[in-house]
């Protein structure tokens, strides 16, 4: 049963099941689209991960935090920003890589680059991102 209702007809989703509003559920909390057990406001806490629907957990390494970290991305171990600091750009949030140890925006196609890890794309020809 994806719904708990009254006698009058009133029917609330329980904590799992889609939801685009908290007043559809019955927690009263509609996170990352999912009525959830609690609100997740740490960075990166979720309530949309696999296997886990409805129930506010440490997001997976690579997910892109909310509210952002700097550019980085979560590292799947704790709720709060992770340290700062990059190996490779998969510890970095959408459209930010990790040049010289730190997650930087990515240029996007046409910016002057110097090589492909510089581009969203991961594509530098002639100087230019593409």
């Amino acid at each position: 049963m994806t719904a708990t209702c009254d006698g009058a007809g009133h029917c609330l989703k329980k904590n799992g099941q889609t939801c685009t509003s908290p007043g559809q559920c019955l927690s009263n909390r509609c996170v990352d689209g999912y009525c959830c057990n609690s609100d997740c406001t740490a960075s990166c806490d979720k309530c949309n991960v696999t296997n886990s629907l409805g129930t506010c957990v440490t997001a997976p390494a690579g997910a892109d935090p909310s509210p952002a970290c700097g550019g980085y991305a979560c590292n799947g171990s704790t709720i709060n920003c992770p340290p700062t600091g990059c190996t490779n750009s998969g510890m970095c949030a959408t459209d930010f890589v990790c040049i010289g140890g730190s997650c930087v925006a990515c240029r996007t196609n046409g910016m002057p680059c110097g090589n492909d890890n510089q581009c969203c794309s991961m594509s530098c020809t002639s100087f230019a991102c593409d």
